[in-house]
């Protein structure tokens, strides 16, 4: 199951705003016709987490 079909079937946790939901899909379609893989809500090594972060074919990283 790819990433993006995973994220269609995830329940709504309720701690986003459905403004906020609707910006993350957008920036996720985007990022996918420029030929990103995009992962969502992902923890960094500094307890931050990144709401989006994209990786490029070429191994470019995008960092939202």
């Amino acid at each position: 199951m790819s990433i993006s079909s995973l994220a269609a079937v995830l329940p709504v946790d309720g701690r986003q705003s459905s403004t906020a939901l609707a910006v993350a899909r957008g920036t996720t379609r985007l990022l996918h016709s420029l030929g990103f893989s995009v992962v969502s809500e992902l923890p960094l090594a500094s307890g931050r987490r990144a709401d989006l972060v994209a990786l490029g074919a070429d191994g470019e990283l995008w960092i939202v």
